[in-house]
């Protein structure tokens, strides 16, 4: 049984400092988990906001938006999950944003709430976003999940929408889609980032081939041995990489991930495209 009081890092004040204090444990309302936070990841929103004083209106602040951890309490109407389940999940703020549709609305002033946020030992999640871990998953590993496999899917998954972040709307490998883009080939730049492995392997379920990536020399077995079947060296001049990358494809090259995004990729992807 969780306790009545836990410890919490707080955000005192707009690109203050973070101190350490306590706060009342919550209980899970309907639809949600109480999960004892065993793992934080370093969501790049979590640094901003402490670093830049975006989004955030209302100090002190708890901050977190990844996490892994047990599940410690279960809410009315959760099925499927139950007490000391292993777990990673976004926080509640997080899920609700996809969940409702709402423009960018986990990290909308006040919605980095205290009971929400992934710096404390107790946080509140909404079930239906949380994934029991096989045991070949550490919880460590779990918590860097979420940011980086979302920003991967969404992207490539999401329905695309005119008023507020989405995706090119293929269709998922989980949704009747594995191997639906067999013969197309695909280009990502920063094979070896986060964001970049996991496309890769993405882009391997829904079919797509050839799948291009850049990066280091030095990444490249660990790139292939995730799907990609060519690595074209990051350090090469722009043209150097352009002409690279069009000597694998044999067919019109439709989509790019830039998972680097500055203006000698843009510039590269444009040029590809066009």
């Amino acid at each position: 049984m969780a306790p009545f009081e836990q410890k919490a890092l707080f955000l005192q004040s707009k690109q203050g400092a973070f101190s350490l204090g306590t706060k009342p444990v919550p209980s899970p309302k309907a639809g949600e988990l109480l999960v004892k936070v065993e793992a934080a990841g370093l969501n790049p929103l979590d640094w901003k906001v402490q670093k830049w004083g975006v989004f955030v209106e209302n100090y002190p602040a708890l901050l977190g938006l990844d996490l892994s951890g047990t599940v410690e309490e279960v809410g009315e109407g959760v099925t499927g999950l139950r007490r000391a389940t292993r777990c990673r999940c976004p926080c509640a703020s997080t899920a609700r944003c996809y969940l409702l549709k709402e423009t960018c609305n986990s990290v909308s002033p006040g919605n980095y709430t205290h009971e929400n946020g992934a710096f404390q030992q107790y946080a509140l999640i909404i079930a239906a976003f949380t994934a029991k871990l096989p045991s070949s998953v550490s919880l460590d590993e779990a918590a860097t999940l979420p940011a980086c496999v979302a920003t991967a899917a969404l992207a490539l998954y999401d329905t695309p929408n005119p008023t507020a972040p989405g995706g090119i709307g293929l269709t998922a490998p989980w949704d009747g889609g594995r191997g639906k883009y067999a013969g197309k080939p695909i280009l990502v730049f920063g094979g070896a980032s986060s964001v970049g492995q996991y496309v890769i392997q993405f882009a391997k379920l829904s079919g797509f081939s050839p799948i291009i990536t850049t990066a280091s020399p030095s990444s490249e077995a660990l790139l292939k041995s995730l799907g990609a079947t060519h690595v074209v060296n990051r350090k090469l001049p722009p043209a150097d990489i352009k002409f690279a990358i069009s000597s694998f494809i044999t067919s019109p090259l439709e989509l790019i991930y830039d998972a680097i995004s500055i203006s000698d990729t843009q510039q590269v992807a444009y040029d590809l495209l066009a």
